[in-house]
């Protein structure tokens, strides 16, 4: 099932400590919202770190992003041109 995928491009931050609190304060602020929007149907959360073997779609995305203009990039009905490979296409 794919929801939906995100980029932000910036130019001139290449130290790999910033571009990592930038991609997890999108994360988590994107997380709050959709708490927000729907933490009523929740029974339980849990918050579970992913591996980097197992995340492969976001390093996929992130590494073909380079080559794209400023500005966030974002993909709701379609996954971009190489991601989600893994999931049957309906």
């Amino acid at each position: 099932l794919f929801l939906g995928a995100s980029v932000i491009v910036m130019e001139g931050l290449t130290d790999p400590e910033q571009v990592e609190a930038v991609a997890c304060k999108e994360g988590l602020a994107l997380a709050i919202l959709e708490i927000q929007a729907r933490g009523r149907e929740f029974e339980t959360v849990s918050f579970v770190h992913e591996n980097r073997l197992c995340n492969f779609d976001a390093h996929r995305l992130a590494r073909s992003s380079i080559s794209r203009s400023c500005g966030r990039h974002l993909w709701l009905i379609r996954p971009p041109d190489g991601m989600c490979n893994s999931i049957p296409a309906d």
